[in-house]
């Protein structure tokens, strides 16, 4: 795979896409179980406690659950907004402990050549453990699985090293936010 040289937006995001066409067909991403082994080009800030989890595709979920730790992460709430977003979701990924939302990822696909993972959220005391790269990686094969190209995904700079060692090559691409005034 090419490698490129980082490209920042004026709004500090860098794009990523993971082109699925070149991923063979049997090979596996993550297993549920959330236990993830060191790979060459990881980084080395492994988690050193690891916890037993499993993600979960499409397990209903509320929009204030999702708000909330939305809060935890230190983003805005963006009250209201969740249950129209679920409802347009391609998927969505969850994971609990007991009960309790700790870490979620919102895909927006069309299904056939694109995805958008947007909103990558681990709460801050499990983040290190593994969940993100996780999640990525199962939304990931499950894209895979439903027969989707390519996936992006938007995040700041400092979240490049995460995402080049779950697999992403990192572009130059833009966005607009529409909130900003």
């Amino acid at each position: 795979m090419q490698r490129c040289n980082r490209s920042i937006g004026n709004d500090n995001t860098v794009p990523a896409i993971y082109d699925l066409s070149e991923i063979p067909a049997k090979r596996p991403f993550c297993s549920n179980s959330g236990i993830i082994r060191k790979k060459i080009g990881q980084p080395t800030h492994r988690p050193t406690i690891m916890i037993n989890f499993t993600i979960e595709r499409d397990n209903p979920v509320s929009g204030t659950a999702i708000e909330a730790l939305r809060l935890e992460v230190g983003w805005d709430e963006e009250a209201g907004k969740y249950d129209q977003i679920l409802a347009n979701a391609w998927m969505h990924l969850s994971v609990r402990d007991r009960g309790r939302l700790i870490g979620y990822v919102n895909v927006i696909s069309d299904g056939t050549s694109n995805a958008l993972i947007a909103d990558l959220m681990v709460h801050p005391s499990f983040q290190h453990r593994g969940i993100g790269t996780a999640i990525v990686r199962r939304a990931i094969s499950e894209l895979h699985t439903d027969g989707v190209r390519g996936v992006h995904v938007t995040f700041t700079p400092e979240l490049e090293p995460f995402y080049r060692a779950c697999g992403f090559l990192v572009i130059m691409g833009g966005i607009i936010d529409n909130d900003l005034d």
